[in-house]
C-alpha cells in the first residue's frame, strides 16, 4: 500500500476523507468511553468506518456478543452481530483476536484499511498481525489504562507486559491517556528507543454541549461526585465529612451521580453519619449528557482518590475531572492523577489530602467566598475548554501524522 500522509496546508480533516479505519475495542458497560468518542469525531470526517466491539465476559448490561458497526461517509450502512461463544475469559479473548482477524481479512477494501485503531494491547496486538497480512496500513495502539502490576499471576503478569511491549515496539504510535505511562513503561524496563511515537492523548468532554450555568442558576451548596463507587475513589470520606461540612454550611448536599460495588456500604455509612437527608444517590446515569447536566447543577465537584496498591488511577487520565471542568466546576481533588499538578497550576480548584477534614476544609473555603468561587470557576471552565473532544483528536492525529512524516523523511 502506497503511504501518503497529510499535509500541514490541507490538514488532517482534509486527509481523512480519504481514509478507511478501523477501530477495535473491549467494553464493560453500554457507554463507550473514549473509543466511542473517537468513533463519534471520525464519522462526519473519514471515509468508512468498521466499529469493532468486543464486550467482555463480565460486561454488564449489554449481550455478551461481539457486534460489529459499518459506516459510510458518515452513515451507518449495516451492523453484524455474532454468535454467542460461552466459556472462560481466556476463551473470550481468543474468540475476540480471531473474530476481529477473520472479518477484516475477509472485508479489507482493496487497498487495506489506511489506520486501526486498537484499544488495549491485545486488539493492538491484532491489528499487528493484521498489518503482517497486509490488511492494514498503520495501527494505533490506544491505551486508556495501564498498570505495571496488572495481574497478580505470574504467568498472566508476563503475559501482559510482553503483548503491551510488542504493541509498544510493533504500533506505528502509542496513544497514552497519561504521559505518567511513558514514564511507568521506563520503570518496567521497556525501551523507550524501539517504542512507537508515545502521545499523550487526554480523555476530553463535549464542552460545546455540556450545559454551563450561570453563578446564580447553580445550587451554591450542592458538591457533586461523578463516576463508579469504587473503593479507591475515596467517596466514603466525603460522607465521613458531611456532618462537619453541615455543621459549617448548614444547607450542604451531596450529589453521588454514578453506580458500583461499593455503593450499598456507603448509603449505610450515610445512615450511620446522619446525613441521608443530605446524600443524594442518582445510580447509573447511561446518558453522558444528562450525567454531565446533573453535575452542572452544582457548585464544586470532588475527585477525593485515595492512593493504593492499584496503580490504575495514578497512570489514568480520570475522565469525571473533565466533565466537572466543562461544566465550570472548580475541582477538589488529590494527588493521585497527574491532573491534579495541572488544576493546581491553572488554579481550577484545590488540591486535599485524602481525608475528610481536608475535604471538607477545602469545600468550606470555596462554597463561603463567592469571589473566590467565581474565580475558580472561571479558571475551570477555561481549562476545560481545551478539553473538548474535537480539539483532543486534532492534535493527536497531527501530531501522529507529524511523526510518521518525519519517519518517512528520515
Amino acid at each position: 500500500m502506497e503511504t501518503v500522509e497529510p499535509d500541514r496546508i490541507m490538514g488532517v480533516r482534509g486527509y481523512l476523507s480519504e481514509y478507511d479505519i478501523v477501530i477495535v475495542k473491549h467494553t464493560y458497560t453500554p457507554t463507550g468511553g473514549a473509543e466511542q468518542e473517537l468513533l463519534r469525531y471520525l464519522l462526519p470526517r473519514a471515509k468508512s468506518v468498521v466499529y469493532v466491539s468486543h464486550p467482555f465476559s463480565d460486561a454488564r448490561g449489554i449481550p455478551l456478543n461481539t457486534s460489529i458497526a459499518i459506516y459510510e461517509q458518515g452513515e451507518k450502512r449495516r451492523e453484524i452481530v455474532a454468535p454467542l461463544v460461552k466459556g472462560p475469559q481466556p476463551l473470550f479473548f481468543l474468540k475476540d483476536v480471531l473474530f476481529t482477524l477473520w472479518y477484516l481479512r475477509k472485508n479489507s477494501p482493496s487497498r487495506g484499511f489506511r489506520i486501526y485503531v486498537g484499544v488495549d494491547n491485545l486488539n493492538a496486538y491484532t491489528g499487528l498481525l493484521l498489518k503482517r497480512l497486509g490488511v492494514v496500513e498503520r495501527v494505533i495502539y490506544y491505551v486508556i489504562d495501564y498498570a505495571p502490576q496488572r495481574f497478580s499471576n505470574r504467568f498472566g503478569q508476563w503475559l501482559y507486559q510482553e503483548v503491551d511491549k510488542r504493541c509498544c515496539y510493533g504500533s506505528d504510535a502509542v496513544w497514552n491517556v497519561s504521559a505518567s505511562m511513558e514514564e511507568a513503561r521506563k520503570e518496567a524496563r521497556i525501551d523507550a528507543n524501539r517504542c512507537a511515537p508515545q502521545l499523550e492523548v487526554p480523555l476530553g468532554n463535549r464542552y460545546s454541549e455540556i450545559q454551563k450555568l450561570a453563578l446564580e442558576k447553580k445550587d451554591p451548596n450542592l458538591i457533586v461526585f461523578l463516576g463508579s463507587l469504587t473503593r479507591e475513589q475515596g467517596l466514603d470520606r466525603a460522607i465521613q465529612a458531611m456532618p462537619e461540612m453541615k455543621r459549617r454550611l448548614p444547607n450542604a448536599r451531596l450529589r453521588i451521580i454514578g453506580d458500583g460495588p461499593e455503593c450499598a456500604s456507603l448509603r449505610n455509612l450515610a445512615v450511620e453519619k446522619g446525613v441521608s437527608d443530605a446524600v443524594e444517590f442518582m445510580g447509573f446515569v447511561e446518558d453522558d449528557t444528562e450525567a454531565a447536566r446533573l453535575a452542572a447543577e452544582g457548585a464544586v465537584g470532588i475527585a477525593p482518590y485515595v492512593q493504593t496498591t492499584d496503580t490504575y488511577k495514578r497512570l489514568a487520565d480520570p475522565g469525571k475531572v473533565k466533565i466537572y471542568l466543562a461544566a465550570g466546576l472548580p475541582v477538589i481533588i488529590t494527588r493521585v492523577p497527574r491532573i491534579a499538578g495541572l488544576i493546581e497550576t491553572r488554579e481550577a480548584g484545590v488540591i486535599i489530602e485524602p481525608n475528610a477534614g481536608s475535604l471538607t476544609d477545602a469545600v468550606n473555603a470555596i462554597l463561603s467566598s463567592p469571589e473566590k468561587l467565581r474565580r475558580l470557576r472561571a479558571n475551570a471552565s477555561e481549562l476545560g475548554k481545551e478539553y473538548d473532544w474535537d480539539t483532543v483528536f486534532d492534535r493527536a492525529l497531527e501530531q501522529t501524522f507529524e511523526h510518521w512524516r518525519e519517519k518517512k523523511c528520515g
